[in-house]
């Protein structure tokens, strides 16, 4: 029953966008969580959006515990946002409006690096950490 009528909200509200009923512009971002399995590892995938629907932000996170399953994903998103999920190794990138990549955080426990890059693609500071 509850997937029926979230199911129904969400057709309602693909309608009333696509059909534009006198909508104002939305300046919302979305997101996107993903869990995977790559290489025998669990991969988790927080996606942000911007409203022009181009990629702002992307984490990636190779989990630790490899039984997570796909139906865990919100408190693996909740744990995130309290910077207390736990993983071998992550990758957090950031986007310029224009698409290219702005910064790349790289942490694996042992070593951390921080790349950033200008507007039109060009590496200008890296820094590594331990």
């Amino acid at each position: 029953m509850k997937i029926r009528k979230c199911f129904l909200l969400v057709m309602s509200l693909v309608s009333i966008n696509f059909l534009n009923l006198n909508a104002s512009e939305s300046l919302v971002s979305s997101m996107k969580l993903n869990l995977a399995q790559k290489n025998d590892k669990k991969i988790f995938t927080i996606e942000i959006y911007q409203a022009n629907g181009k990629l702002s932000s992307r984490s990636e996170y190779e989990l630790k515990d490899k039984n997570i399953e796909k139906n865990e994903i919100k408190k693996l998103y909740e744990l995130e946002k309290l910077g207390k999920i736990d993983y071998s190794s992550k990758i957090i990138e950031q986007y310029y409006e224009n698409g290219n990549l702005k910064s790349r955080l790289t942490d694996i426990h042992t070593k951390e690096t921080l790349e950033e890059y200008d507007e039109n693609g060009k590496l200008i500071n890296e820094e590594c950490g331990e």
